[in-house]
Order: C-alpha cells, then structure tokens, then sequence
C-alpha cells in the first residue's frame, strides 16, 4: 500500500527527476537505471533472455497479428449485419412455421422438435459468431 509519505516524496522528487529516475509504485521509492531494468524483468520473466534477434522476431510478429486480426475483425463486423439478418430470420421462420405445422394438423409427421432444435441452433450460431468478433476487438490497455 502506498503511504501518504511516498506520495509527497513522489510529488517533491517530481521537480528535479533524474531521466534514469523512476518512481516504483509497488515498492514506494525511486528506482534507477540497473536496477529499474532487474524489477522490469522480475515482472515480466517472459521478455528475458530472448536476446536482440528474439525481441525483434517477437515484436514483428506481435505487429503481423495485430494487422492480421484487424483485417479480419473489419471483415467479420462488415458480416455481421447481413449473416443476422439471415440467420435470426431463417430462425423466426423455423419456429413460426414449426408452430403452424404442429397446430394445424397439416403435416402429422412433422418432426417439431428437431425443426425448433434447428431454430434455435440457427439463432446459436449468431450468438457464437458475435462472442467470436467480440474476442477478437482490440480491448483497451489497464496500465
């Protein structure tokens, strides 16, 4: 927990940082240079020893997935106004035309329940399809 102490400190330190300088949030004190970069490390175990070449093989990889996974979110988000259309219509339609059939007595052997497991299915399908576009959207950083 921060006190109220390391926030002042923090407040007149401001005015004649050190660029090395830092202030560590989770320690409450100022950290610099070497030893700033051991408690980044410490936090982030996963970006040591990946040496120059792997950090740079990491970051283009890292900006190929992002540019591959806007395209395809821009893609999917252009979809979906016309896969919904179709698919929660042609899912109304099923229940409707299900309710009709059974209640009429048109078709005795119409198979109810597996047209409205079909409905349902169809209207599944949206659903799952925007739980899909919603994992892929960019979500906004909490630092």
């Amino acid at each position: 927990m921060i006190s109220s102490a390391s926030c002042a400190a923090y407040s007149a330190k401001l005015k004649f940082a050190n660029p090395h300088e830092k202030f560590d949030y989770q320690r409450g004190e100022w950290t610099v240079g070497a030893e700033r970069m051991n408690n980044d490390l410490e936090r982030f175990p996963e970006s040591r020893g990946l040496g120059t070449i792997g950090s740079f093989l990491q970051n283009v990889l890292m900006i190929a997935w992002q540019i591959a996974r806007l395209l395809i979110v821009a893609l999917l988000m252009l979809l979906e106004p016309v896969l919904g259309f179709v698919l929660c219509g042609l899912a109304l339609v099923g229940v409707i035309v299900s309710v009709i059939l059974k209640f009429s007595g048109a078709a005795p052997n119409f198979p109810f329940w597996s047209a409205l497991a079909m409905s349902a299915g169809l209207y599944f399908a949206f659903l799952l399809y925007g739980v899909v576009v919603r994992s892929l959207v960019p979500q906004p950083r909490e630092d």
